[in-house]
């Protein structure tokens, strides 16, 4: 709403919208998930809740989709009828629906008949009867109009040259007739009429400032978090699991030459796993609410940035929290460098390679738009990464054309850190029972040996991670701008036919478009 209105005042219209639209006795209800663990409310009620979303924002002009949907016949006649009270309230509703029964048809003013992409009527329901009439195809008594109406319109498999035939004949006598001609001319002059309106398709305006709108969607993304428990408790399980499967594996890890081994690919792991984690868990959530997103926004809701920066907000506890818990599992059942200054450092480098992560999984969500594209092209953007990290490959043998890939890997980063922190200045012990050459006697001789330097720890190697970071999530909001305003097939043909009744389109079904006045 606009931000001159009160906070009293809002809650007041909330109240009124509900209050219309009887949902007063399901507030404070999850709206939940059909099929779902949560249920939450019933079909009508939830078609109920998108009209009182819009009718928030008091709109003169409502286009309401298929309304009916999915509903019995009772719920959509009450569906359909409290859309009629609305359109009394001194506002135009654009509504398509099919197969209407005739009850709910008899509730609608006036009708806009579209059949292989051309204007078949449009007027006042009455006399779309005497104009079908006039076509020689009557309604027959006691028959739905609009059963007829599809019917006489649809291309039936197996006649279809026949069938097309008689939508064309119809559409011809509804041109030449005096009533597209006054709707032509109403057309005409509205086209005339738009240059004396100024230009409102800024869709980066909202009623509300800045503050308002992140603020609003912090508080959406917390309760979204706190009513949702299962998905919290399955990160921490993960977490654990795969935290307790490295750390058994390299349990009580020596400082001798075979172990040196042993604690490079930990490390490594730790930060493979931290990747792949939550990656894969933030590639999937945006393309979920992608549908939401884009209608909020394009309502004027909010903007780009304060969508995304309050789930970047909500994340920082899940990755301090299982940063946490990783690293210390680990920490703790390897037996790496027992001081608490190691642990720490461990640890910021765990968030490091956790924000980083998260934030790419944001860019492969906000530039695919789609969970499952995501879910494929995902390896795509870590195993580059992953490959040039340092474990595979020496530092030094990089080839010359993989470079650009090599620094921009935070595996890298990620795992220098951890061997800086792991064996800088520590003692390699030579087992004389052993026989394994003894090749290393400090850590500095495998850090070396990694082409690593200990100078490196925070500058570029910490520093490279947060830059890239907040890149991701910089290039996160300019892709999610760009889906938002990002327009379909259908919508950019109805635009550049809009007003133009007799345009030749492709759609084979026929369908009734009313519009309630």
């Amino acid at each position: 709403m606009d931000k001159t209105i009160s906070i009293r005042e809002k809650k007041q219209r909330v109240a009124k919208v509900m209050k219309e639209l009887g949902l007063t006795k399901i507030a404070g209800q999850l709206c939940g998930v059909p099929g779902g663990i949560i249920r939450g409310i019933s079909g009508g009620e939830r078609k109920r809740l998108s009209v009182a979303c819009e009718l928030l924002m008091n709109p003169p002009l409502l286009f309401i989709d298929e309304p009916t949907s999915g509903l019995d016949s009772f719920m959509a006649q009450s569906i359909v009828r409290l859309i009629g009270k609305l359109a009394k309230a001194n506002r135009t509703i654009l509504c398509t629906i099919h197969q209407p029964t005739s009850e709910v048809f008899a509730m609608f003013d006036r009708l806009y008949l579209v059949a292989e992409g051309k204007c078949a009527f449009t007027g006042p329901c009455r006399d779309a009867l005497s104009f079908f009439k006039e076509s020689n195809y009557p309604c027959p008594p006691n028959y739905n109009p609009a059963d007829h109406y599809i019917f006489t319109l649809a291309i039936v498999p197996g006649v279809e040259e026949k069938s097309r035939q008689r939508v064309e004949d119809i559409t011809n006598l509804y041109a030449r007739s005096a009533s597209f001609r006054d709707v032509r001319d109403q057309i005409e002059q509205t086209k005339l009429m738009r240059s004396e309106f100024k230009d409102t398709t800024d869709l980066e305006k909202s009623q509300v400032g800045h503050w308002d709108q992140f603020a609003a969607n912090l508080r959406r993304s917390f309760l979204n978090v706190m009513r949702n428990p299962a998905y919290t408790k399955i990160r921490i399980l993960q977490v654990i699991v795969l935290s307790v499967l490295g750390g058994l594996a390299y349990f009580n890890t020596s400082n001798d030459q075979e172990a040196f081994q042993d604690k490079s690919g930990l490390l490594f792991y730790v930060i493979t796993s931290l990747t792949f984690s939550n990656v894969f868990v933030q590639s999937q959530n945006i393309p979920m609410d992608m549908p939401i997103i884009k209608r909020e926004y394009r309502n004027g809701m909010y903007g780009v940035v304060a969508c995304m920066l309050p789930r970047i907000l909500i994340e920082i506890p899940y990755l301090l929290l299982l940063t946490l818990i990783q690293w210390g599992l680990v920490w703790a059942l390897a037996g790496l460098n027992r001081t608490f200054t190691n642990f720490l450092v461990g640890y910021a480098t765990s968030i490091g390679v956790a924000f980083i992560s998260t934030t790419l999984g944001y860019f492969v969500a906000t530039l695919t738009g789609n969970a499952v594209i995501a879910a494929a092209v995902s390896p795509l953007f870590i195993l580059p990464f992953f490959l040039f990290g340092g474990l595979y490959q020496n530092d030094s043998t990089t080839p010359v054309y993989f470079y650009p890939v090599k620094y921009l890997s935070w595996f890298k980063y990620g795992f220098g850190m951890l061997l800086i922190n792991e064996f800088d200045g520590q003692p390699i012990n030579c087992n004389p029972n052993s026989t394994t050459p003894c090749v290393f006697t400090s850590g500095n001789e495998i850090l070396a040996y990694y082409h690593i330097s200990v100078p490196d720890l925070w500058f570029p190697n910490f520093f490279a991670i947060a830059i890239m970071a907040w890149g991701y999530l910089a290039f996160s909001i300019l892709f999610l701008w760009c889906k938002v305003r990002q327009r379909s097939g259908k919508t950019k043909e109805a635009e550049h036919t809009n007003g133009e009744l007799l345009e030749d389109g492709k759609d084979s079904e026929a369908a009734s478009r009313i519009a309630v006045e």
